[in-house]
């Protein structure tokens, strides 16, 4: 008994369905009479001539969106290049009395490194005091620095640098973080390190130096293996370029199936009259 109940409610529900469907269709089947009949002039506003009345203007309508799901992508690091460095001072006792005898500047240089179009050397100075003005800068301002990497172009910079120290196990140790320097104005012969400071012009303290030594010190530390210094310095440089906008990728439109609901309807009555 239950089963033929359940048959008959489902025989009334689709019923209902069918009598909305008859609806919907003596509905379209009016609109397209009272289609025709405008077109053959037989009803309408205009009918019998240009009317005095003003209609409102038929709006526009606008275009619709080729797809309206859009994935995009903007990449900052497209334009990031990478360089590294590594230099070793020979001799490093004799180093004090070399530039004393040779420059005088009391700073030893390395090789230039060309990282995308900027150009950098390592700096050391041995008395940890290796002192510099950074242009555009306060005319009284001066900074110090034992260990540094020093940019050589006159132009922004946007970098990143990591310092490593050669100890005399073979393996390099990173001396300080990972450091970001971005600067809008020129910047030429700037100096950046672990133990770069801004420093009055009067001020004769030293810099911190390598891993806070002295250049005594360090000769005798693990640093310095067979009277030599092995430093390097990993530098990421971003181009002076805009954001990369990747090309869009649309998403695929979602497809919505037709309504089923009358031919489910249908299928689970047949179905259930089957088992009946």
């Amino acid at each position: 008994q239950e089963e033929a109940t359940e048959r008959q409610r489902l025989r009334r529900v689709l019923d209902a369905v069918q009598d909305e469907i008859e609806c919907v269709d003596d509905e379209i089947s009016r609109l397209g009479d009272s289609t025709k009949a405008i077109d053959n002039d037989r009803e309408g506003y205009l009918l019998g001539g240009f009317s005095t009345v003003d209609f409102p203007a038929r709006p526009i309508a606008k275009e619709p969106a080729t797809n309206p799901f859009i994935r995009s992508r903007s990449c900052c690091s497209d334009a990031v290049v990478a360089g590294e460095l590594e230099w070793t001072i020979e001799g490093m006792s004799w180093l004090e009395s070399s530039l004393k005898q040779w420059s005088g500047a009391g700073v030893a240089y390395s090789d230039l490194l060309k990282v995308g179009d900027s150009q950098f050397h390592l700096v050391y100075g041995p008395g940890h005091n290796t002192r510099h003005c950074r242009s555009g800068t306060n005319e009284n301002e001066r900074w110090k620095s034992s260990l540094a990497v020093r940019h050589l172009r006159s132009e922004p910079l946007t970098l990143r640098h990591s310092f490593f120290i050669k100890r005399n196990d073979g393996e390099f140790v990173q001396w300080g973080e990972m450091c970001e320097e971005c600067y809008t104005q020129d910047c030429p012969n700037w100096h950046f390190g672990p133990d770069t400071v801004a420093a009055d012009w009067g001020d004769s303290t030293p810099a911190a130096g390598i891993f806070g030594l002295s250049h005594e010190a360090l000769l005798r530390s693990e640093w310095v293996k067979n009277d030599a210094l092995t430093v390097k310095v990993e530098l990421e440089v971003r181009l002076l370029q805009s954001i990369n906008r990747v090309a869009t990728t649309p998403l695929p439109a979602i497809e919505v199936p037709p309504p089923s609901l009358s031919a489910d309807f249908l299928a689970q009555l047949e179905s259930a009259n089957e088992s009946g």
